[in-house]
């Protein structure tokens, strides 16, 4: 790298490093990294290259589908034309995430989690690792099936989140139930969503930091199944009176 600072893209997926860590060469800048992948999670990386194009980072994806095997979780954010992927198990991820912008020091304004493993029933083991990247956040979409099945306590931990989220959007399935009183819906899974929903939107607004925009998240194109998924949203969205709870800016 020392001889290539040039580097345009720039793929990890070794194992470890061999040298002394401790007496390092200076730290090599890539001004023009575009692309960068870890497909693993080794210790200091920063002590061998910055990357400038990382303060200016503002949003993340969180996804847990289609990561390698062994892998928990894949964290990917875009800025201008560069793009950085890190993948592993946590909380080794966030361990290696927080080495390599702890000088950058980039403001996350938007955080999507999305594409979670399909056919998943059993909570994670993990995730609460992530939300301290939540702390700037300002908009906050959530995928279909992270209530239910991130981790034990993710919607108590996005409860405590600081005012600064305001913007909050929700992946709905188009064949979900939307009304309360169908007892034999609440005891599947759509239920236990919507009324983590409602939860969520009533503790914010009692608790003194309300939403401004509680929304669901439009995954495809104009077509049936956005209809769909739109009429559930409105007839839940309505049926609970989220409105009451929400305080538009």
């Amino acid at each position: 790298m020392l001889s290539n600072q040039s580097l345009e893209s720039l793929s990890l997926d070794i194992e470890h490093f061999r040298g002394d860590l401790n007496a390092p060469p200076p730290p090599v800048d890539l001004p023009n990294l575009k692309s960068f992948t870890l497909q693993f999670c080794p210790e200091n990386m920063s002590k061998f290259f910055r990357v400038p194009a990382l303060q200016h980072l503002s949003s993340l994806d969180v996804s847990s589908e289609g990561i390698s095997e062994g892998a928990e979780v894949k964290l990917t954010s875009t800025a201008d034309a560069f793009t950085i992927l890190v993948e592993g198990i946590l909380p080794d991820v966030m361990e290696t995430w927080e080495d390599l912008t702890r000088d950058a020091r980039p403001t996350i304004r938007q955080v999507r989690y999305c594409n979670f493993s399909e056919g998943r029933d059993t909570e994670y083991s993990y995730g609460s690792e992530v939300i301290p990247l939540l702390a700037d956040a300002h908009t906050l979409e959530i995928g279909r099936d992270y209530l239910l099945w991130w981790y034990r306590g993710f919607l108590d931990d996005l409860k405590q989140l600081g005012p600064q989220l305001k913007t909050i959007r929700f992946e709905i399935p188009e064949d979900m139930e939307p009304f309360k009183d169908r007892a034999d819906v609440y005891e599947r899974c759509e239920g236990r969503l919507l009324d983590q929903i409602e939860e969520l939107v009533k503790y914010r607004f009692e608790h003194g930091r309300p939403f401004s925009v509680v929304e669901r998240t439009v995954v495809g194109e104009a077509g049936r199944v956005d209809r769909l998924q739109d009429y559930v949203w409105r007839c839940f969205y309505g049926d609970r009176g989220l409105d009451q709870y929400v305080r538009p800016e």
